[in-house]
């Protein structure tokens, strides 16, 4: 931890990110940190709440949240457009065909 003691807060390193090689720290309240170092340690969620689910994520396990977002790229999801011409009834009968398939 840094100097940053003095002021409430302690700097936390974390583990090695397996994405890109290199450590990193993240700045925390010291009451936090304190008590994610406690016998009974609580989730990390109820130790760092003011800090985003990407920094906890790497205080458990050094990822980085760029090097996650390499790792795990959001997916586009594919859509469908359909055009269907004919009668109101018949465009029902279509959709309700459609999710039937879905469901199978």
């Amino acid at each position: 931890m840094g100097g940053d003691e003095k002021m409430g807060m302690a700097r936390i390193p974390t583990p090695i990110c397996i994405e890109c090689g290199k450590g990193g720290t993240i700045l925390v309240q010291m009451s936090d940190y304190l008590l994610w170092q406690s016998k009974d340690r609580p989730l990390i969620q109820n130790c760092f709440p003011a800090l985003s689910r990407e920094q906890r994520e790497q205080i458990l396990t050094g990822i980085h949240p760029e090097c996650w977002e390499k790792m795990f790229p959001p997916e586009e999801e594919e859509v469908e457009i359909v055009e269907v011409t004919g009668t109101l009834e018949e465009a029902y009968d279509f959709f309700a065909k459609i999710q039937e398939e879905a469901r199978q």
